[in-house]
């Protein structure tokens, strides 16, 4: 990175949230917005997600008709009424006390509900755009890169080096798949998929099917000079 800012040469990405899905945009705005961050907010959101699970399967047990009974018994106590000299409150108190209890227990139900589903936000958004490119990065891409500008390219923590000509993107191909292939130099990226098109050093469609022969028969003048 500090070579490439040496020779100031611009770094772009296209890992870029649509604007209009708020609600992801949203979510992943409080997690920095990197791939670690993203990793750990599906984390916390899968550990959480247990947490809710748990509390929803807790059994209705005995203990929990009684202390419901028992709270239903309480409310008759609550009212004041006056006996002798004195009013009787203890009723009100304790339902005082499990009324706090289950107030705290619905926050902390939401909580859960909260960061679980910001987790499956994350982990939706990481399944989808796996490629570390969306459609909306792309269209910026094409927006914002000169013609003839010269960038690198970072995707999937890889430098790549991209080149702007006519209108369109290319990536410089450094699959050692193509090694000896000498017509395939550059990759078109007009799509997220991968399903592109590969050019030769002119920026022109190869001929595949004569590639291993004229690679032992192009020169290197050819292969390193000439206009588009």
């Amino acid at each position: 990175v500090l070579m490439i800012d040496m020779l100031d040469i611009s770094m772009v990405h296209g890992w870029i949230i649509d604007p209009q899905d708020k609600i992801t945009k949203q979510v992943l705005s409080n997690s920095s917005f990197s791939y670690n961050g993203l990793v750990e907010l599906i984390i916390e959101g899968n550990e959480w997600k247990r947490k809710l699970e748990k509390l929803h399967s807790k059994p209705k047990t005995e203990a929990k008709k009684i202390e419901k009974k028992e709270n239903e018994e309480n409310k008759g106590k609550a009212k004041d009424f006056v006996e002798g000299e004195g009013k009787e409150v203890e009723g009100k108190e304790e339902i005082k006390e499990n009324l706090v209890d289950e107030k705290n227990e619905k926050n902390d139900e939401a909580k859960l509900t909260e960061v679980a589903n910001n987790g499956r936000i994350a982990e939706d958004f990481l399944e989808d755009t796996r490629s570390q490119l969306t459609y909306i990065g792309l269209q910026k891409l094409h927006s914002e890169i000169r013609d003839r500008q010269l960038t690198v390219f970072f995707r999937n923590n890889h430098f790549n080096t991209m080149f702007k000509l006519d209108g369109k993107l290319y990536i410089l191909v450094s699959d050692l798949g193509y090694s000896n292939e000498l017509n395939v130099v550059w990759e078109k990226l007009d799509q997220i998929d991968g399903n592109t098109d590969y050019v030769n050093c002119k920026f022109k469609s190869p001929s595949y099917n004569t590639a291993t022969t004229t690679s032992t028969t192009t020169s290197s003048s050819d292969m390193i000079g000439g206009s588009p």
